[in-house]
């Protein structure tokens, strides 16, 4: 089953996982060098964000969905674990 929660920065560890994986990044144009502390402020951006979900398939974290409107339109970003 499929579920989404809120991201807080207790998903950091996923992330920095994310952030390593050449298939995952491949469309993202890479993110490199980020350091645990830079990524835990991301995810506290996120916190704030009430639109930030934590994907997770059968209790196990596997990504990131997020929504953003602006007006009339929306764009739906997202971040899976491709490993």
């Amino acid at each position: 089953m499929i579920k989404l929660r809120r991201t807080t920065i207790e998903d950091v560890d996923l992330l920095l996982k994310l952030d390593k994986q050449p298939s995952t990044q491949k469309y993202l144009g890479g993110i490199k060098n980020k350091t645990k502390d830079e990524r835990i402020l991301f995810l506290t951006k996120k916190e704030l964000n009430k639109n930030a979900y934590t994907v997770l398939l059968d209790n196990i974290l596997i990504g990131f969905v997020e929504l953003k409107v602006s007006g009339e339109y929306g764009e739906v970003s997202y971040i899976y674990d491709c490993e």
